[in-house]
């Protein structure tokens, strides 16, 4: 499979990049464990690309809320606050 094996590949996702440097197969099994996590934006890009990326900031527990480094609120507290605004 040539390319395929190689580790030349990244995931990335909404916090960032999430793993450099693994085979596709790799990647696509960490994609599909953070989407049952409910993590939005997975992509497979290669680790080039990858690289002017900042790493994902992970998550310590808890409920997945919770503000990223740069003091925003997440998406889904957004939407949330939002909502209860809009009732």
């Amino acid at each position: 499979m040539g390319e395929l094996d190689e580790k030349l590949w990244a995931v990335i996702s909404e916090r960032g990049c999430e793993a450099m440097r693994v085979a596709h197969a790799e990647a696509v099994e960490l994609m599909r464990r953070l989407k049952a996590e409910k993590l939005s934006g997975l992509c497979v890009i290669t680790s080039q690309a990858a690289s002017r990326l900042q790493p994902a900031e992970k998550k310590d527990g808890g409920d997945g809320g919770g503000e990223d480094a740069s003091g925003n609120n997440s998406k889904r507290q957004r939407r949330m606050a939002k909502n209860k605004r809009a009732t």
